[in-house]
């Protein structure tokens, strides 16, 4: 089941002025000391202990109401339908309402969502982009990261494109460079920012200890990569923008999400991968989400992972004896061969990776891909193991 990550609040004695969106840190340490609770909030797992020496209280109530708080701190009440916050989870809260879980500590990787915009339009994205001007996130997310512990491990950056407002991406990868020095930090783009070479050794001067740029390959044709991501050229550019990146010493993830109009031409990707962009540092085979336009297009897009099972197999073992890092994406175990079992990762994020009932009993189910639970289709060939 979907871990719901927003919702709404009640301000239940109306002291706490929230004109603007106001970050605060999660402590359910109720003794912490009040030097380190400026921009922290208490969360209330019992309702019954409410400490004043936090910015405010935030409690959850199947009422979404108390009866019973502190009459010395701002109380929130959050909608019982968002998740359980932990011990150093960053929240939200806007003017109109809403709370929205900024960052999990315990999450097992943190993406920061900076854009809706994008100049790709795939066919298949789960997440289609729109013609606004949100360029106030990167600000906004600011705010998170003076709040993030830095002992974090990772950070994502995504969208959209997040290349797009060049200026403030990179102002942004700098910011999270110097306040989170040892995090490593992954951003999936496009790529076709970084064909000019400036861009490309701006991103690199930032000098981030692990950075690696995640970006789409989806055939080694042209045409079929262009038809993909509905933009005539992209191909061009996206191999440009891999070669600088490389060039300028940017680590860089080639990315394939396996459809119905490239799955018979995995081969051809793998050889043009090993001839051509050898020194990329991972390539990673996906399966489709299904929601977005993957769903509205699904006639177009979707192909069962057990018909194309056995072409990937033969290109990851491929890539792999040519000493290129290969991963398995979003697959379950029980439909890829047991050949490639050892590339399959646990890459849903798990705030929305969820399991089937025939997974219940399955001796593999730790160590399998599961589902998005943003999907409703099932893929066929599903059995326990």
């Amino acid at each position: 089941m979907k871990m719901k990550l927003s919702g709404f609040y009640k301000n239940i004695d109306n002291r706490l002025n929230i004109s603007n969106n106001l970050y605060l840190k999660i402590s359910t340490n109720d003794r912490l000391p009040k030097i380190l609770c400026q921009e922290t909030a208490y969360y209330s797992l019992d309702n019954d202990i409410f400490p004043s020496q936090f910015y405010c209280i935030i409690s959850r109530s199947s009422e979404f109401g108390l009866n019973v708080f502190n009459d010395n701190v701002s109380n929130i009440i959050v909608d019982k339908d968002v998740c359980t916050l932990e011990d150093g989870d960053i929240v939200r809260l806007s003017p109109n309402g809403r709370l929205k879980v900024m960052y999990r500590a315990n999450a097992n990787v943190n993406y920061l969502f900076v854009t809706e915009q994008c100049d790709n339009y795939c066919i298949m994205c789960s997440q289609p982009p729109r013609v606004i001007d949100d360029s106030y996130i990167f600000d906004d997310l600011k705010k998170t990261l003076n709040l993030m512990p830095v002992a974090t491990r990772e950070i994502g950056i995504t969208g959209g494109e997040p290349t797009l407002n060049f200026d403030k991406f990179i102002d942004f990868v700098s910011s999270l460079k110097s306040q989170l020095p040892y995090s490593s930090i992954h951003i999936l783009s496009n790529g076709k920012k970084f064909s000019d070479i400036d861009r490309a050794q701006e991103l690199s001067q930032i000098k981030a200890r692990d950075l690696m740029v995640g970006i789409p390959l989806y055939s080694s044709v042209s045409h079929t990569h262009d038809y993909i991501v509905q933009d005539e050229g992209a191909f061009d550019k996206t191999i440009a923008g891999i070669l600088n990146l490389k060039q300028c010493g940017v680590k860089v993830e080639l990315r394939c999400v396996i459809q119905k109009s490239n799955f018979l031409k995995l081969d051809l990707l793998a050889d043009y991968i090993i001839r051509n962009l050898q020194f990329v540092d991972q390539v990673a085979f996906m399966a489709l989400e299904d929601t977005g336009f993957a769903k509205l297009n699904a006639s177009h897009v979707w192909v069962e992972p057990i018909v194309y099972k056995s072409e990937l197999s033969a290109v990851v073992r491929k890539l792999d004896r040519a000493k290129i890092k290969v991963k398995i994406f979003n697959h379950q175990l029980c439909l890829l061969e047991k050949d490639v079992w050892q590339y399959s990762v646990q890459s849903i994020s798990d705030w929305k990776n969820t399991y089937i009932d025939e997974c219940i009993q399955c001796q593999y189910k730790n160590k399998c891909g599961g589902f998005f639970s943003t999907s409703k289709k099932v893929p066929s060939g599903i059995k326990r193991l």
